[in-house]
């Protein structure tokens, strides 16, 4: 490839990741619900780990491509309230979410989305 196809690739790629990313935050907070606080005159929308934006956006891409059918969201649902309860993404977040979206391996639920 030369250099223009691969900065096209790159920012199909990011534009593509980022639509994912703003999925998986708005999921998180529409669906799921963000905790809001009052501090000073600030009111600040806190959500618990983070770090499950990425394995989340990775899923509902998925979800995407498989045809957004109500019984992948709700697995995606089932997997991120286990994950939130059992915290998962608690501890060394970086490789278990590197790990997870890597290996395709979250949980048996999720066998269907995978083929």
């Amino acid at each position: 490839k030369n250099s223009s196809e691969n900065q096209a690739e790159f920012y199909t790629l990011w534009h593509d990741a980022v639509k994912y990313l703003e999925k998986g935050f708005h999921r998180i907070k529409q669906t799921y619900g963000a905790a809001k606080i009052k501090v000073g005159k600030k009111n600040l929308e806190l959500i618990p780990y983070t770090s499950i934006i990425i394995p989340l956006s990775v899923l509902l891409r998925e979800i995407d491509q498989k045809g957004n059918s109500k019984v992948f969201f709700d697995k995606v649902d089932l997997w991120y309230w286990l994950s939130v309860f059992t915290q998962k993404y608690n501890h060394a977040v970086d490789s278990k979410s590197f790990s997870d979206v890597r290996s395709k391996r979250w949980t048996p639920l999720f066998r269907q989305i995978w083929g």
